[in-house]
């Protein structure tokens, strides 16, 4: 798994449910 800028957590963590695809594909 990459390393993730807080902005990148915090935004997954937020919107995931929205884009839990693009997070997936982050990860």
């Amino acid at each position: 798994m990459k390393k993730w800028n807080d902005k990148t957590k915090v935004t997954c963590s937020i919107l995931g449910l929205s884009f839990r695809v693009f997070c997936s594909k982050k990860g």
